[in-house]
């Protein structure tokens, strides 16, 4: 009997459509036109524009974003005239933060040089202002340089110079440390 009885209530449901006056509607995502009720094409409508809507506010927000960053970056970028193949040993901390960012930017990979600059920023790492050391965080961060040593040795320097640190450069230490898997609760409680 319940199979019977739901089998008359689909049939009852249909022939209630079927005097439902139909309309001929375009399906613009699948290019054909089909004759569809009208209680079905207010359905496809907002669908539709549910569609656009969630594109239209995704990409918004994204371009936002987006311009907000590059924006950020442009107004932090070291205009420093450098030559990334320079002695390392020869580098002060402003010259050394303007070949990291540039080798980061330009997106140089060589690990040989990579390890030069690290040996460089330990070397001088007590020197280092707080902006150089956001910047050759950030560098380090960008081009994704994998020495455990060089962070953990670097730590302590970065824990001395959080406290004066500006925005910029917080955000390049916590940034590294995301990127580079980094984890240390003490410098994120700062």
């Amino acid at each position: 009997l319940s199979g019977s009885l739901a089998v008359a209530m689909v049939l009852r449901a249909r022939a209630a459509d079927a005097f439902v006056p139909a309309c001929l509607v375009q399906m613009r995502s699948f290019g054909f036109k089909a004759l569809v009720r009208i209680r079905e094409r207010v359905v496809l409508r907002a669908i539709n524009n549910e569609a656009k809507l969630k594109k239209e506010g995704i990409s918004k927000y994204n371009k936002r974003w987006r311009s907000w960053a590059q924006n950020r970056v442009r107004q932090y970028r070291n205009a420093t005239p450098t030559v990334l193949t320079s002695d390392t040993a020869l580098m002060d901390g402003e010259y050394l933060s303007a070949c990291v960012q540039k080798a980061a930017a330009l997106r140089r990979h060589d690990v040989e040089l990579w390890k030069g600059y690290a040996n460089r920023t330990l070397e001088i790492g007590d020197d280092l202002t707080e902006t150089q050391l956001g910047y050759i965080l950030w560098g380090c961060g960008k081009s994704q340089y994998l020495d455990e040593r060089f962070y953990r040795s670097l730590l302590p320097v970065i824990k001395n110079k959080l406290e004066s640190m500006h925005s910029h450069g917080l955000m390049s230490v916590m940034w590294m440390m995301r990127r580079m898997q980094i984890q240390d609760r003490e410098v994120c409680q700062r």
